[in-house]
């Protein structure tokens, strides 16, 4: 797949979750949620311009709305649970704003932050599988502390007849 199909493939991503506008609110709030649709939508149409421009203007405003767009979705990510809207949303607006950072920001805190959100947004299944199995394991160790096997008391008893055979 060519860099244009995946973008255009982000912003069609990036459309569909905009259009749940419901669940977009209930998880991200009204304030929250107009400032990264309103920086999605400035990220992409600098892009599309770029396609027939070689340059195309942007604004320090712009950087800033970026960024507290990014910070927030990554502190979504972080602090809730995921479901496949937060991921779709947190991967594709990573992804973007890497995009649009190379072409046109080129702000290095930016960058890192919009790799980081990329990141945990790929990991976010691998982690909250882990979780899941620690969980599993913490209830198994749980159980099997409570439970003391009769061969276990016959060890200790066979221990202390050691201890006074040695003493």
């Amino acid at each position: 797949m060519s860099g244009y199909e995946q973008y255009e493939k982000t912003k069609e991503t990036l459309k569909r979750v905009f259009s749940f506008k419901d669940d977009f609110r209930k998880f991200y709030g009204n304030k929250t949620r107009k400032n990264i649709q309103e920086a999605a939508n400035t990220m992409m149409k600098q892009l599309d311009e770029l396609v027939t421009k070689d340059k195309v203007s942007w604004s320090k405003k712009d950087v800033d709305c970026v960024n507290h767009a990014v910070a927030a979705i990554t502190d979504i990510l972080i602090t809730t649970p995921v479901n496949p809207m937060k991921r779709d949303l947190s991967r594709e607006f990573g992804r973007l704003t890497i995009n649009w950072n190379k072409q046109q920001a080129k702000n290095a805190k930016l960058g890192v932050s919009a790799n980081a959100l990329y990141r945990l947004s790929r990991n976010a299944k691998t982690l909250a599988d882990a979780e899941m199995v620690i969980r599993k394991m913490i209830v198994k160790a749980e159980k099997t502390v409570r439970h003391v096997p009769a061969s276990w008391e016959l060890s200790k008893h066979y221990l202390k007849s050691l201890e006074k055979n040695i003493e």
